[in-house]
C-alpha cells in the first residue's frame, strides 16, 4: 500500500503540487496568528475602511499579526511598476526582468516603511520606547516579505500562485471583520437575501469570466475541417477581476502618506482634509474609486489584448482576420472589440464593486459589508483560475503510454 501511494506522489503532478499548496496555506495561516513583540491587541484608530481596504489587496491592518502587511506593499509595486512597463519602447521596459524584479522589490521595501510606520503609530504597546516599534516594523516588513517568498513558491511549486494566498486572506479577515453581521443573520434566520445575493454575485462573476467575443480566423498551414473551429478570443471582461484589487490599492496609497505626514504636521488643514475626504467611504474616494475601476479596466484590456502585437504576429504567421486585410486594419478591428470590451468590463466592475459604496455613504451601517461583493468577485476569479490550472495538470494523465 505505502509502495502504491509513494508510485502515485511520484506520477502524479497535480498530487505533488496540490501538498505544497496545503503545506503553504499551513505557514500563511500560522503566520496570520502569530503576534507581534510587545504589541496590546487593540487598535487605538486606524480607520476601519483603511482596514477593510487592505484586504482586497492582500494584507490585514485590522490585526496585530506578523503578518499584517500580507502582500499589499507587494502589489502596490506592482502597480506602480507596470505604469513604466506598459509602453515596450520605455527606458524601464528595456531593462532585463532581474532588474525590473530588483526595482520592484526596492519599492515594495519603501512601501512596507510607509504602511508599516502607519500601523505602528495607530498600535498600542506594552513597552514604551522607540526600540520596541522598530522591532515591530522589522517584523511587520520581514513578515511581509515571507509571504510574497509563499506566493513565488507556490507560483513555482503549487497551484494558483498569489491568488491561493489572497483567496485564504480574504475569506479570513472577512470573516472576521464581518462577524458581527454574519452573527446577526444566523441569530435571525435571515440566510435567504444574502444567499441570493451571493449566488447571483458568483454566477455574474463567472458568466463575465468565461464568456468572449470569438473573431474567426483563417490559417493558411490549416485547410481540414477544423479550420472553421479557429478564432481569436476577447473577453467580455479582458481586465478579469483585478481593477478591483489594483485600484483600492491606489486609492489607499495618498491615505497612508497622509497619515504619515500627519505625525510631523499635525496642525495641517490641508492634511486633516485630506486624510478625511480621501478616505475610501467619503464621497470623494468613491468617485475615485469607481474612475479608477473604469480606467484600470482599460487599461488592462489594452495591456492584455495588445492591438499592435496581436496584429504584427497575425501578419507574421500568415494568419489573417476573415474579411479584413492585414496591417493597420486588422489592428483597428482589434482596437474596436477591445474598446467595446473593456467598456462593458469596466462598467461591470464600477457596478459590482462601486456601487456599494454609494449605498455605505447613506447607510454608514453597511459599511463593513459595501467592499464584500468586490471581494467576493475577487475569491471567484481565483477559484476559476485554480481550476483551469488543475484542469491543464489533468490532462497529462488522460493519456496512454504507447511504448513502455
Amino acid at each position: 500500500m505505502i509502495t502504491g501511494l509513494k508510485m502515485k506522489f511520484r506520477k502524479s503532478l497535480l498530487l505533488r503540487k496540490g501538498i505544497v499548496t496545503i503545506l503553504i496555506m499551513v505557514v500563511y495561516l500560522f503566520g496570520r496568528n502569530v503576534a507581534l513583540p510587545h504589541v496590546v491587541i487593540t487598535n487605538k484608530g486606524l480607520d476601519e475602511m483603511l482596514q477593510l481596504a487592505s484586504i482586497t489587496t492582500g494584507g490585514d491592518m485590522a490585526s496585530n499579526s506578523v503578518f499584517s502587511l500580507g502582500l499589499t506593499p507587494w502589489m502596490t509595486a506592482v502597480i506602480i511598476m507596470s505604469l513604466f512597463t506598459t509602453r515596450q519602447d520605455s527606458t524601464f521596459a528595456k531593462k532585463s526582468q532581474k532588474e525590473q524584479s530588483m526595482w520592484q522589490m526596492l519599492l515594495a521595501l519603501v512601501l512596507g516603511v510607509l504602511q508599516g510606520l502607519v500601523k505602528i503609530m495607530e498600535t498600542d504597546f506594552e513597552v514604551p520606547g522607540l526600540g520596541p516599534k522598530l522591532a515591530a516594523l522589522v517584523v511587520l516588513l520581514g513578515g511581509s516579505f515571507f509571504v510574497v517568498w509563499l506566493a513565488s513558491m507556490n507560483t513555482q511549486f503549487g497551484v494558483g500562485g498569489a491568488g491561493a494566498i489572497f483567496m485564504s486572506n480574504i475569506v479570513m479577515a472577512n470573516g472576521k471583520m464581518l462577524a458581527p453581521g454574519i452573527s446577526y443573520v444566523l441569530k435571525h434566520r435571515q440566510l435567504l437575501w444574502p444567499a441570493l445575493i451571493g449566488g447571483t454575485l458568483i454566477m455574474v462573476a463567472v458568466i463575465f469570466d468565461r464568456s468572449e467575443y470569438r473573431m474567426p480566423l483563417k490559417r493558411v498551414m490549416v485547410t481540414n475541417e477544423y479550420g472553421n473551429d479557429i478564432y481569436l478570443p476577447i473577453k467580455t471582461a479582458p481586465a478579469g477581476a483585478m481593477p478591483v484589487m489594483f485600484g483600492m490599492a491606489l486609492v489607499t496609497l495618498p491615505q497612508y502618506f497622509c497619515q504619515l505626514l500627519l505625525v510631523i504636521w499635525p496642525d495641517s488643514k490641508i492634511l486633516n482634509w485630506l486624510t478625511t475626504n480621501l478616505v475610501i467611504n467619503s464621497a470623494l474616494g468613491t468617485v475615485a474609486y469607481i474612475i479608477s475601476l473604469l480606467a484600470l479596466s482599460l487599461a488592462f484590456a489594452y495591456v492584455n489584448i495588445s492591438p499592435e502585437d496581436t496584429a504584427e504576429g497575425l501578419q507574421k504567421s500568415g494568419d489573417y482576420i476573415t474579411g479584413i486585410a492585414y496591417g493597420d486594419e486588422t489592428k483597428k478591428y482589434i482596437a474596436h472589440y477591445m474598446w467595446h470590451m473593456g467598456i462593458l468590463g469596466g462598467l461591470y466592475m464600477a457596478v459590482i464593486a462601486g456601487c456599494p459604496l454609494i449605498l455605505g455613504l447613506y447607510y454608514p451601517e453597511l459599511q463593513r459589508m459595501v467592499l464584500l461583493p468586490g471581494n467576493l468577485m475577487l475569491n471567484t476569479t481565483f477559484f476559476l483560475v485554480i481550476i483551469d490550472q488543475i484542469r491543464t495538470l489533468r490532462l497529462a494523465t488522460r493519456y496512454t503510454k504507447i511504448l513502455g
